[in-house]
């Protein structure tokens, strides 16, 4: 995923995240920050990661996220070239 507006740390992104996306969130068993506003979020649910898909971008607490779906090797400048496409 990518925030803009906010760059908080897992704890504080985890507990943004569960407030509004509680059932989703619930299956993280990780999440690592990847830089320039990027995480890599693991979850132990496929059904969650789908969920989120679908939302795409929404505002979070003052930010603004999107969910994007991992590939491996990606890396934060991956994402935000995908972003702005």
């Amino acid at each position: 995923m990518h925030m803009e507006g906010s760059r908080p740390n897992r704890p504080e992104l985890r507990r943004m995240l569960y407030t509004t996306f509680p059932k989703e969130i619930s299956t993280v068993v990780d999440i690592q920050f990847m830089g320039k506003g990027c995480y890599h979020l693991e979850f132990t649910d496929p059904l969650s990661v789908d969920r989120l898909l679908k939302i795409k971008h929404t505002s979070l607490q003052g930010g603004w996220i999107s969910f994007y779906k991992w590939t491996h090797n990606v890396v934060a400048d991956d994402i935000l070239q995908h972003k702005e496409a």
